[in-house]
């Protein structure tokens, strides 16, 4: 059976994942959020043992912020929430001569505000925020990671998620404010 490691397995995509994946693969989970059961610090010598002792075949990374700040208020904590945590992932990831699949879960706010109703991964990036920003740069870590040491990273722009149990994202606040102005 093959074994599938998910970092960032206890947020919204994460644990619904890791709830559909655990049908049919041996799936281990990590956060680095508090008050979880499998809570490590994302950091080199973490990821590599938790990947040498797990021999995953696939890896997930969601971990990251997963709010836009587009007040600039927190301009660092994207760059260390995603960026210097990635780049750990990987380096140990090259160490360990990982051969699995590795997915990272990017963001279609690196495109920036669209007035089109299709976007196209041949679209100009243009961020308008830290977090874009950072999803941007972590792409691109990604893309030197795989040419550098042949790591097979497979970039995933996650677009408006919705479902049950998720209180934020465009369709939560248009149902909340439809309901408003119905109910009124």
């Amino acid at each position: 059976m093959k074994k599938v490691l998910i970092f960032g397995g206890y947020g919204f995509i994460g644990n619904n994942l890791y709830l559909e994946l655990k049908k049919n693969y041996m799936v281990s989970r990590y956060t680095s959020t508090q008050n979880y059961k499998n809570k490590i610090l994302y950091n080199y010598k973490n990821f590599f043992k938790v990947i040498k002792n797990l021999k995953p075949d696939i890896i997930f990374f969601l971990s990251g912020t997963s709010n836009p700040d587009y007040k600039d208020q927190k301009y660092l904590n994207d760059l260390k929430k995603t960026n210097l945590v990635l780049q750990s992932l990987m380096f140990s990831l090259k160490v360990l001569n990982f051969k699995g699949k590795i997915f990272y879960f990017s963001s279609i706010g690196v495109y920036g505000s669209n007035i089109s109703s299709v976007v196209s991964e041949k679209k100009s990036l243009n961020p308008e925020s830290f977090y874009a920003l950072s999803k941007i740069i972590a792409e691109e870590q990604c893309k030197f990671f795989t040419k550098k040491y042949n790591l097979n990273i497979n970039i995933l722009r996650i677009c408006s998620i919705f479902g049950p149990g998720l209180k934020r994202q465009i369709i939560y606040k248009i149902i909340k404010k439809t309901k408003i102005i119905f109910l009124d």
